[in-house]
């Protein structure tokens, strides 16, 4: 139970971030104005960062089915709960750090979060394919979700930038990641699992 709700609290305070960076002390700047101070040429268009409006709905479907009575002793729950529970943590307290002006230490719970990802992954994969066709629709992340992902936040790159090396790299990524998924799923013997989980 600790488990579930843990990760019902970071859920819920994923999307609140932006509410609890304005309570720290002194000026605080939005995370668009902190990237505008900080422009590169992988720095994506702004509509890029719309997409979290999406991650946040769907973290926050996946802590309400944890948290259903039916599902607080299954076993794809209890190897990813505290995992997924700390990269909630990590995505929340993103947002003040990052805000606050501290770009090296939001740097590194970037790269902790991305690591307790790829820990929930890795132990939702080893559990084999979905049991069902309830759970495949709520799987973490389904190749086809994390390709669409990778695109839209790679076109966005080409968007922004005046660079054409960058912005044919970038393309030329993007086309890769949904021709992989394609042909993955083209030849897999029950192309939904790879589409959808």
């Amino acid at each position: 139970m600790i488990r579930v709700g843990v990760v019902v609290l970071f859920a819920v305070l994923q999307p609140l971030s932006s509410l609890l960076a304005n309570l720290l002390p002194g000026e605080q700047a939005s995370t668009g104005d902190v990237s505008d101070r900080y422009v590169h040429l992988l720095t994506p268009a702004g509509y890029a960062f719309a997409i979290w409006g999406l991650i946040y709905l769907a973290s926050l479907g996946l802590a309400g089915y944890q948290a259903l009575p039916a599902q607080h002793t299954r076993t794809v729950h209890r190897a990813t709960g505290w995992w997924i529970a700390g990269a909630f943590a990590a995505s929340t307290a993103w947002v003040p750090i990052f805000v606050s002006g501290a770009l090296g230490f939001a740097q590194v719970v970037i790269i902790a979060l991305v690591g307790l990802l790829a820990a929930a992954l890795a132990r939702l994969t080893r559990l084999g394919p979905a049991p069902s066709a309830a759970w495949i629709g709520s799987r973490v992340l389904a190749a086809a979700g994390f390709a669409g992902l990778l695109a839209w936040g790679l076109v966005a790159v080409a968007v922004a930038t005046s660079e054409s090396a960058v912005v044919v790299t970038a393309v030329l990524a993007a086309v890769v990641a949904i021709a992989a998924v394609g042909i993955r799923a083209a030849r897999a013997q029950d192309p939904t699992a790879v589409l959808f989980g």
